[in-house]
């Protein structure tokens, strides 16, 4: 046993030194004596103790090949092939320095080549072996190869012919992927993902969970049981063994600590090994020559398997049959939990692994089985006598067969009777059951190819999620239901899903819910045609109306208490009614009317006053609809107020209803198309022009021939060879970009809730989460600058207005929170304002792109190429002039002990500038990164050290660990007309809302740091800040996840920092074991860094804390004998 796991005997400190290591042999002694002891453990077997000697000897004369052919033996004899060849070649190579080729060693290089199954390598090495030696040493290289050529002529013979034409397409499938897992790409992990177009924030690859289908593990069981069959007979039960032993919850008890991993291990390596060896049989002796040389009559082998497969049909058609028996047989009796049990186990674990062609009627098979079922779950759908004396909610869930929410009653605590006690780790099995169905089932749905199979399914999780009481999962699966019932026009199955959303909702007392429920369950029941049902459906339709009524009433009446206690308080109107201005007296006509407010909004149009303007003639139109002069200046308005999608309406309107009154209307039509064209819609809109151009003749012609002038050349700069480049460069991005603004384009009528049960998504209260947009700081910045490029080219130096206008709508001292009347308006009008300006540049950018800008301005693609690199490598250097002043600031602000202004400087150009930079211009960003933080945590460090003149105590520990000394707040009295001493709800904490910023930034960080000493320092960081808001538990619980990452790293020093953190915790809260228990944690951290001054500190630490325990021990010994010591005593008196 002891070989198996590894022991060695090594002696550690305090321990009796044996008599050969007391004397102090040189090291060509203990060199032999290693290697005779690794000599003597390899020949008893014991394989471990022998690599280990061996290693030991190699230690002492790394030129020793003999020593070293003697570990490949070992190394071969223990299945380590792999080892073994690469010792064998080494020792060759050795030896073939020193004395020349060495047989023995060349044989073991080529039996290992044999057993990794590379044979025409172990072909090729016997070859050239056989030219190097004569005589008796040839012999056993001729040998070997008559073996190898034997193994390679029976891989390759007639077998491998047929195997190949019968299965070429697999073949070649198979090759291409082990092709694929032997191509190892050393390029790091950004760039393969960057290629692959997947994200590259932290560089690591999801791992991809393999689920294979009921009908694919069948299959793969079937190979591993056949190929073991062939070649160990009945062995193959021992390897089947060690396969599930592997995971045997009898063997590996997670209540055995010690010995659990130990036998993880070991049955993993053994069955490793098992299989390397069925791996080299097969390889020698493949299956499909096995098949050629068992079966040589291929007409016999053909009707063999086609009697075999008649057979199986057979039985699968005589277990269909006995089960279809046994499912109507336990429909009569009404047993319908066995029933559901009993279609489960057979559905599930039998004829799912059974396909078309062994399972020849199984779509009518599975029809008949889950209808069969639908029936007899309906069938406990009836009216029961004595309904009426329930209560109506009562009623309702009797006839739906569901009990009501039950609440338990609280078992008391009884000392020693276990049945009372309430572990928090204790397990509902009930819950895990339920867990495990439910994942058995949604595995299941997942390859279930027919839609009445999916519809039991989701029936039966959301039967399962009601029985959990998970009412809206209950709902959503349902609703799965119903939408693959229409699959396979299934009422039945149908009508069953709706029971289980009547269920869901009569429970949760939601009886507007319930009653549109039974409303969608009543016409189904009528399509089914079974009297039972439809009195069914009728007492519930009863029952929900009796309950809907009963809560209107009790609604309406708490309205009118409320609404006569509002009245008696109430309090009547004071003041008088606005003046009526004295042209509303006038009786006027409409038509006048609508003159007037036709005349007043073209009077506001010139003056700009487009809201008026649009008011008045919008006035002018609800008078007179017919009025499309009306509604022409209306769009003329609105498009002045850079609301074009209202223009465009207006005017299609107008001319639609110019034409149909009268004729064409030229400006009409022109401003139609004008809007178009504003809308970026170049294309439609040179249609219209072209339109209007044979529509109108003459003068009127005129204006649209011009405009198509303007149009022509707008679609010839969009569409010229500028866009042909930009296509080439940019197709995967602009295909992209397409499908996101075909998705928006569609616009969906429907109520919410149908969308989200189309999408098969939850739909209680029908309001959309809002999904947070949470950007990375190099995006953030990705889009600063691509914000500020655009408004560049286009607007020159006007760019800064955009800038101002663009902050302006967030800006405090516009937006002031005092100012409730102006503030609303403001807001409204910047953003109006904002939204204008990008409308303008959006079209600017329409009709002139950006690449056709850099087309025109950049001719000479070369150039522009060398400006590019010239910029980068530009800015490359001035980042690393940056890096080194940092680095230098960093250091001096170490060096002169400003630990506060340091980490003000590293939180400043870590969190603003460096985070912003990628690997492409900040080439050495890791190696910076790791110098800046260590640099910090070694100035960190430096604080920690013993003052002189110390002594012993808490305080003194307080003072020690930088902390400062507990203090009580003084309680201000209140004084009437001083506002100092208000202590009002509302005062905001101005610290702690900085505090509580700062770690959400913080926090963001963390979200994308790619590098665990990163997270390392903001984890410290957060927990520094909780230790100064006095939030021990949140300082504790930050410092232990900057423990975790400092592992990663395999940093000791912010190990060590982290530990401080949880020890200050620790010190606040006066816990003086947790204290000790921090103390003991960091001691060996301090040992491992070699500081002697931190060693010190730590131990002057526990010293202080050891005191202040037993201070703490006293005074609760003399507590406790004050308390016996102050009993009173009675005498009484004879």
């Amino acid at each position: 046993m002891a070989s198996i796991v590894g022991h060695v005997p090594i002696f550690a400190a305090g321990e009796t030194i044996p008599d050969w290591a007391k004397i102090g042999w040189n090291s060509k002694v203990q060199h032999d004596i290693y290697r005779d002891w690794g000599t003597y453990y390899a020949h008893r077997r014991r394989l471990n103790f022998g690599q280990y000697y061996y290693t030991k000897a190699l230690e002492f004369d790394e030129n020793d090949y003999l020593t070293l052919y003697r570990l490949s033996l070992t190394k071969r004899k223990a299945a380590q092939i792999a080892g073994s060849l690469e010792d064998a070649r080494a020792a060759a190579a050795m030896g073939e320095k020193k004395r020349g080729p060495n047989c023995p060693i060349n044989l073991q290089i080529c039996d290992g080549l044999f057993e990794l199954n590379q044979f025409e390598n172990a072909n090729l090495e016997l070859r050239e072996n056989l030219r190097r030696f004569i005589g008796v040493k040839a012999r056993n290289f001729e040998t070997r190869r008559l073996v190898v050529d034997d193994v390679i002529k029976d891989v390759t013979g007639k077998g491998l012919s047929l195997f190949y034409l019968n299965y070429q397409k697999v073949v070649e499938q198979v090759s291409a992927i082990i092709k694929a897992n032997e191509m190892k790409d050393q390029r790091p992990m950004w760039k393969i993902l960057k290629e692959l177009e997947k994200c590259d924030v932290l560089s690591i690859p999801e791992e991809e969970e393999e689920n294979p289908s009921p009908l694919e593990i069948a299959r793969r069981k079937r190979a591993f049981n056949v190929i073991h069959q062939n070649y160990l007979n009945l062995s193959w039960h021992d390897v089947l063994f060690m396969k599930t032993i592997r995971k045997n919850p009898n063997l590996l008890l997670d209540q055995c600590k010690n010995s659990k991993n130990f036998l993880a291990n070991l049955s993993q390596v053994q069955y490793d090994i098992v299989r390397r060896f069925i791996k080299m049989i097969h390889s020698r002796n493949p299956l499909y020559y096995v098949s050629f040389l068992k079966f040589s009559n291929k007409k016999m082998l053909t009707k063999n398997k086609e009697a075999y497969l008649y057979s199986v049909q057979y039985q699968t058609h005589r277990n269909m049959i006995a089960d279809l028996r046994q499912i109507r047989k336990l429909r009569k009796e009404k047993r319908l939990k066995s029933l559901a049990e009993y279609v489960e186990k057979v559905m599930g674990d039998y004829y799912v692994t059974k396909t078309n062609r062994v399972m020849c009627w199984k779509f009518e098979f599975i029809n008949e089985v889950y209808n069969t079922l639908a029936l007899a779950l309906i069938e406990q759908y009836s009216v029961p006598k004595y309904l009426k004396p329930y209560p109506i909610h009562s009623a309702l869930l009797c006839l739906l067969r569901t009990p009501e929410n039950k609440i338990k009653d609280n078992v008391p605590f009884v000392f020693g009777d276990r049945s009372t006690y309430q572990d928090g780790d204790a397990k509902d099995p009930v819950a895990i059951k339920a867990r495990q169905l439910i994942s058995r089932l949604e595995k299941r749905i997942r390859f279930a190819k027919f839609s009445i199979e999916k519809c039991y399914l989701y029936h039966q999780i959301a039967s399962v999620q009601l029985s959990q009481l998970h009412y809206d999962e209950c709902v959503l699966n349902a609703r799965r239901a119903i939408k693959e019932c229409q699959g396979c026009n299934s009422n039945i199955w149908h009508f069953l899903s709706v029971i289980q959303i009547i269920k869901a909702n009569v429970l949760q007392h939601k009886v507007e819910a319930s009653k549109e429920s039974v409303e969608e369950a009543y016409p189904i029941a009528k399509r089914l045609k079974f009297r039972p049902l439809k009195k069914f459906m009728d007492a519930c339709v009863e029952l929900v109306e009796d309950d809907l009524r009963k809560k209107v009433e009790s609604i309406a009446s708490q309205r009118i208490s409320n609404k006569s206690v509002t009245t008696q308080a109430a309090v009547p109107k004071a003041g008088t009614e606005e003046a009526i201005p004295p042209w509303l007296k006038f009786d006027w006509r409409p038509e006048i009317q609508q003159g007037i407010y036709r005349d007043w909004g073209q009077y506001y149009a010139r003056r700009r006053l487009n809201k008026n303007a649009m008011d008045c003639l919008t006035k002018a139109m609800e008078l007179d609809d017919t009025d499309f002069m009306s509604i022409y200046s209306r769009s003329q308005v609105q498009r002045m107020a850079a609301r074009l999608e209202g223009a465009l309406a207006d005017a299609l309107l107008a001319a639609q209803m110019a034409k149909k009154q009268q004729r064409p209307n030229a400006d009409i039509n022109f401003e139609y198309c004008c809007d178009l064209f504003e809308l970026n819609q170049l294309e439609n809109s040179k249609a219209g022009m072209a339109n209007n151009m044979q529509t109108f003749k003459g003068t009127k012609s005129l204006i649209f021939q011009k405009r198509l002038v303007l149009i022509d050349d707008a679609i010839k700069d969009a569409t010229g060879k500028a866009m042909s480049l930009f296509l080439l460069k940019n197709q995967k991005l602009l295909e992209h970009v397409s499908e996101i603004t075909k998705a928006k384009a569609i616009i969906d009528d429907r109520p919410l809730w149908k969308k989200l049960k189309e999408h098969d998504k939850c739909d209680i209260l029908s309001i959309l989460e809002d999904e947070e947009e949470i950007l990375s700081p190099l995006e953030i910045e990705r889009r600063k600058r691509a914000f500020n490029i655009l408004h560049q080219t286009f607007m020159n130096d006007n760019w800064i207005d955009f800038i101002f206008m663009k902050e302006l709508r967030k800006n405090p001292n516009l937006l002031n929170e005092h100012c409730l009347q102006s503030k609303d308006v403001m807001k409204k009008l910047v953003v109006e304002q904002y939204r204008i300006i990008r409308q303008f540049v959006k079209m600017l950018q329409t009709r002139s792109p950006l690449y056709y800008v850099n087309y025109l301005k950049y001719g000479n693609t070369g150039m522009l190429e060398k400006c590019r690199e010239a910029y980068l490598f530009r800015k490359q250097y001035q980042i690393q002039r940056n890096m080194f002043e940092n680095l230098r600031q960093i250091r001096k602000l170490r060096k002169e002990k400003r630990i506060h202004s340091l980490l003000k400087y590293v939180e400043k150009v870590m969190g603003d500038y460096y985070v912003t930079k990628t690997n492409r211009v900040m080439c050495w960003k890791f190696e910076f990164i790791n110098e800046v933080y260590n640099t910090l945590a070694l100035a960190l460090s430096e604080q920690y050290e013993i003052p002189k003149n110390f002594k012993p105590s808490h305080s003194a520990m307080l003072k020690l660990l930088h902390l400062p000394s507990d203090k009580i707040k003084d309680i201000v009295p209140f004084v009437f007309g001083d506002r100092s001493t208000y202590q009002g709800s509302d005062d905001l904490d101005t610290a702690g809302q900085k505090f509580r910023k700062r770690i959400t930034v913080l926090e963001q960080r963390i979200r994308f740091a790619k590098y665990a000493i990163e997270k390392t320092y903001l984890y410290y960081l957060i927990s520094n800040i909780h230790l100064s808001q006095g939030r021990s538990d949140e300082c504790y619980f930050n410092a232990r996840k900057a423990m975790k990452e400092s592992k990663k790293c395999n940093s000791l020093i912010w190990s060590f920092l982290n530990v401080v953190q949880i020890l200050k915790a620790n010190i606040i809260l006066h816990k003086v074991e947790r204290v000790g228990e921090a103390l003991d944690l960091g001691l060996p951290i301090a040992d491992k860094l070699q500081c002697p001054r931190l060693v010190n500190f730590m131990e002057v630490c526990i010293m202080c804390n050891e005191e202040e325990l037993v201070k703490r021990s006293g005074s609760q010994v003399s507590s406790q004998r004050a308390t016996t010591g102050s009993i009173p005593v009675i005498y009484v008196a004879n």
